[in-house]
């Protein structure tokens, strides 16, 4: 009866390190194909736009004036104000 039992438990270990090698090899092989390629978009370096710089404003009388906004935060914190920049004129 030891006998069966030691070959009952080799059987097992067998099928179970068989089974655990097939997954590790499954796991590879689809990981090689998900991630071949996946980097090369890290490489390349952003465009950078060329072109007219942005228009100044048509008022030759307009002031800028600073105004503190307050810009919502996430996760319950409270808001922060920032600094931004607004035209007094109309346009």
């Amino acid at each position: 009866m030891d006998r069966r039992k030691r070959e009952k438990d080799l059987n097992m270990k067998t099928i179970i390190t068989l089974a655990i090698v097939a997954l590790i090899s499954a796991t590879a092989a689809r990981a090689e194909v998900i991630t071949k390629g996946a980097g090369g978009g890290l490489t390349k370096a952003p465009a950078v736009k060329t072109g007219p710089p942005p228009a100044a404003m048509k008022c030759a009388l307009c002031k800028s004036e600073f105004v503190a906004v307050k810009v919502p935060t996430f996760k319950g914190r409270a808001p922060e104000a920032s600094l931004v920049e607004r035209h007094a004129c109309a346009s």
